[in-house]
């Protein structure tokens, strides 16, 4: 999509978020992670100040407005595009740890807390935080005969689920929101 396109997209939802919620959405998380650099610009004019996909996607993505350097935040290291000195800049919260992403990457569910919890050290030690998607679509079950979504949730995921949460308390590794590591105060439509 253009820039455009996307700037009205994104002044729709948010019109939406306000009249519904009463607050607009301060962070963009692309569907399927697809972006360009029109993303980032739109996001900056509108003051959408925080952007989160999967790194290999951001590295796929020429991004001259990117700093090379990690800058540095409340609680955490973040990069940052700076699209000029008169607009809003926009940080970057990469996510390292999705169920599905794993089991579509062929990571076994015997692995799957093993690996989420490397994922989860590999991030915390480059961005002193991690960030695990959660979305709904992973914790639903799948009909065996049709392979459709059936309204149940997987016992055996959320018991991994489970094991992370247990051992990250374990290790004194608090779980926090999204408002926690950037400088700006997002109106947040969800605590994460």
């Amino acid at each position: 999509m253009t820039k455009e396109e996307q700037e009205d997209d994104f002044s729709r939802a948010n019109a939406k978020l306000e009249y519904v919620f009463g607050k607009r959405a301060d962070i963009f998380i692309p569907p399927f992670n697809r972006f360009n650099l029109h993303t980032i610009e739109a996001m900056s004019d509108l003051n959408i100040s925080l952007f989160s996909t999967h790194p290999d996607l951001e590295q796929r993505t020429i991004n001259p407005y990117k700093s090379q350097t990690l800058v540095v935040t409340n609680n955490s290291r973040l990069e940052v595009s700076k699209i000029s000195d008169q607009k809003a800049l926009v940080y970057h919260a990469p996510f390292f740890v999705s169920f599905l992403r794993l089991e579509s990457e062929g990571v076994s569910e015997n692995e799957l807390v093993e690996e989420s919890l490397r994922l989860i050290d590999e991030s915390i030690a480059k961005y002193d935080f991690a960030q695990v998607r959660l979305p709904p679509s992973d914790f639903y079950q799948v009909d065996a005969t049709t392979r459709k979504p059936i309204n149940e949730v997987d016992d055996l995921r959320f018991q991994y689920l489970t094991k992370i949460v247990d051992s990250l308390a374990d290790r004194n590794i608090r779980i926090a929101s999204f408002r926690e590591i950037y400088p700006h105060s997002p109106n947040l439509l969800f605590e994460n």
